[in-house]
């Protein structure tokens, strides 16, 4: 009966070890390959040229870590939204060496644009946003972005109904 009873007894420490390096191994897998969020990286639009719609616009961004090091080699990421309006126009930018990196857009309607930013290297991530303002008219169609999910059978503002309309009467 002793013998019985040891087995089990070292079946049950066996067993709390496995779990416990199996739970130990789960935490430093899931540690090791979380995102960290930093928020002391900078990003900048270069650009200097005014955006207008209907017209490919190459977006420039400078991206700095805390000590105003240019971070090379990130993945950067951007979606183009304008407020009120639906365009989700997503965008992965290009390394063009020295913290410089570059992507094309077509804005299709003209006014104040958000930009969310992702900038990822490693397991950090920066997200952010800049604003954009575009000038013109709302571009048609053949002269936007394909990307872009903006149409003119949404809820549109103020801004814009005045704007199709101006359109529409000028090319009767």
């Amino acid at each position: 009966m002793k013998v019985v009873v040891r087995k089990s007894f070292e079946r049950s420490y066996l067993f709390a070890f496995f779990m416990c390096m199996l739970s130990l191994i789960f935490f430093l897998v899931t540690y090791f390959q979380m995102e960290q969020q930093v928020v002391d990286w900078h990003v900048t639009v270069v650009s200097e040229d005014l955006l207008y719609t209907g017209d490919v616009s190459t977006i420039h961004l400078y991206v700095v870590d805390e000590f105003n090091e240019p971070i090379e080699d990130a993945n950067i990421s951007a979606i183009f939204d304008r407020p009120e309006t639906v365009h989700q126009i997503e965008k992965t930018f290009t390394s063009i060496g020295n913290g410089l990196y570059e992507a094309n857009v077509i804005f299709s309607v003209p006014g104040q644009w958000v930009s969310l930013i992702e900038a990822k290297k490693g397991r950090n991530v920066y997200q952010n946003q800049l604003f954009l303002t575009v000038e013109g008219e709302i571009a048609a169609r053949s002269r936007r972005d394909p990307d872009d999910l903006f149409n003119l059978n949404q809820s549109l503002p103020d801004d814009l109904e005045i704007e199709l309309q101006r359109i529409f009467k000028r090319s009767q």
